[in-house]
This record gives C-alpha cells, structure tokens and sequence, in this order.
C-alpha cells in the first residue's frame, strides 16, 4: 500500500490562503507554490520521518521547509502522514499554532 498524505482541514485553508496571496503579486509564482507542495507532501509521505522533530508543538510533529520560508507541520500516522498546517516560518510558531482557527 502506497503512503499517503491527509491534509487537515486547516492545513487545506493554509494552502488556499497562501495559493492567493502569492497569486495576487505573480500567478505563475502561486502554481509553482502549489505543485511544490503537492511534490513535497507526497515525498513526506514516503519518508515520515523526514524534516525537524518539533516536540515543543506537540509530541509527534515534525516540519520541513517549502520554498525556503515556509513551514510543513506534520506528523505520522499508520497510512502515511496528517498534514497539520503550513505557515510562514518566520512566524513565531507554537503549540498553540495547530489550533488556531
């Protein structure tokens, strides 16, 4: 069985926000930004243990950068991997961060 990625319901709302806000300065920049998500999502999947572990988030996640400034948290499950959110990493990030709504 191949591994999969399962995007949380915020993580789905990260990356539409994000698609959009690059879009507005430069849509090929915002296709680009989503298929190198798409590529690295499934290259998480395949490799969970991938990425910095992030135990100060929560027990269990991990991150890797995306296009140099930004944030994959994720952490594995039996099929693959959940992915939890994509930030900016120059944010202050937090447990509180997989919460927020």
């Amino acid at each position: 069985m191949m591994a999969t990625a399962v995007l949380s319901d915020r993580a789905q709302t990260d990356i539409v926000d994000l698609v959009r806000a690059i879009g507005r300065l430069s849509r090929p920049a915002a296709i680009r930004f989503a298929d190198a998500v798409d590529a690295r999502c499934r290259l998480i999947a395949s490799n969970p243990g991938m990425g910095r572990p992030r135990d100060e988030i929560r027990p269990g996640v991990r991150s890797v950068v995306i296009e140099k400034k930004y944030l994959i948290l994720f952490e594995s499950i039996e099929e693959g991997v959940v992915i939890l959110r994509i930030v900016d990493g120059r944010r202050d990030i937090d447990n509180t961060i997989i919460d927020e709504e």
